[in-house]
């Protein structure tokens, strides 16, 4: 066998940018890189460049010694701000997917997985705007006992209410066990109140919808209430005092939320320790070559240098507090 022979490869000829990309695939870490750049777009070569130059700016080294001592401070720095997206990712995960139920210590209310990414995900402000329009709603509903007639509703607002009225007598009559089927629901119409409608809350971004006036949905809810044998005044104090509660479940969730968020906000003891570690270590480079650059800069200007100090520390102590 011709010891010179080409070697049979299987794939396309080897290039320059194909040997790269081998190098890149088969690196398991980031010891051998010959930049600190992570690959598959995880960093940016751009931004590297930036950090590296704005260093050299701001510390103007002159030589190889100094620019590799910028080199190894704007690579601490680098290595730091990678900590700190950990640390992140750390936190970010841990609120959004808990690996327990949070129980706070005056009350035996449960903060669940999904309790805290509904309050993620439509954020503290979208929540007190939808309780500012729930407590909006309570004294227009209180006004359908009284001779409120210029109150107005939404269309939505009327299939909600009309909705949780017929679910609430339903309830209080053993759940229509001995009822006749769908009386009630004959008198609102199908379009307004589905099958899935939601027992009570408050529409967001229904600023086109139909308004109703407030004596069409009193005469309705009357309608109901006859037709299940309760007073049109009785059921209605009922539904607010539902909406009212509803309000109260909803503030305590939300701070209950906010407490469980706030408790992760530290990761756990042993990524604590590690990112602690890590950063020592981090510290230790930059200030380490901080003082190489220091010392190389004042020898260039001619100033003294006073030679490195090493210094031995023993610690001598009693055998009983684990000191030798």
């Amino acid at each position: 066998m011709l010891q010179n022979a080409p070697q049979k490869t299987g794939g396309a000829a080897c290039s320059p940018q194909g040997r790269a990309r081998q190098i890149t695939a088969r690196t398991s870490n980031g010891v051998h890189f010959e930049r600190p750049v992570l690959p598959n777009g995880v960093e940016s070569q751009e931004a590297w460049d930036v950090h590296l130059a704005s260093l050299e700016e701001a510390l103007q080294p002159v030589g190889a010694w100094e620019k590799l001592c910028v080199y190894r401070i704007a690579l601490s720095a680098w290595k730091h701000f990678r900590l700190v997206r950990h640390e992140l990712s750390l936190v970010a995960e841990t609120i959004s997917n808990p690996a327990n139920e949070f129980k706070t210590e005056y009350d035996d209310d449960y903060v669940h997985a999904g309790d805290v990414a509904e309050v993620l995900a439509r954020s503290e402000a979208s929540l007190e705007g939808e309780l500012s329009r729930m407590r909006d709603l309570v004294p227009r509903i209180q006004s359908l006992s009284t001779d409120g007639d210029n109150v107005i509703f939404t269309a939505v607002e009327r299939r909600q209410i009309l909705s949780a009225i017929i679910e609430q007598l339903s309830s209080r009559t053993g759940e229509g066990e001995d009822a006749e089927e769908d009386d009630s629901a004959e008198l609102v119409d199908e379009e307004a109140v589905g099958d899935d409608a939601e027992p009570i809350s408050v529409a967001v971004g229904n600023e086109d919808a139909v308004t109703v006036s407030a004596v069409q949905l009193r005469e309705e809810l009357g309608q109901i209430a006859a037709a299940n044998g309760w007073a049109p005044g009785e059921a209605i104090d009922e539904l607010v005092t539902r909406l009212e509660e509803s309000i109260r479940t909803r503030q305590h969730r939300l701070r209950l939320a906010r407490t469980h968020i706030g408790a992760c906000l530290i990761p756990d003891e042993r990524n604590v320790n590690r990112l602690a570690l890590y950063e020592r270590q981090l510290d230790a480079a930059s200030r380490r070559y901080l003082n190489d650059l220091y010392r190389a800069q004042a020898l260039r200007l001619g100033q003294p240098v006073a030679a490195p100090i090493a210094v031995d520390v023993n610690v001598v102590g009693e055998s009983n507090n684990d000191l030798h």
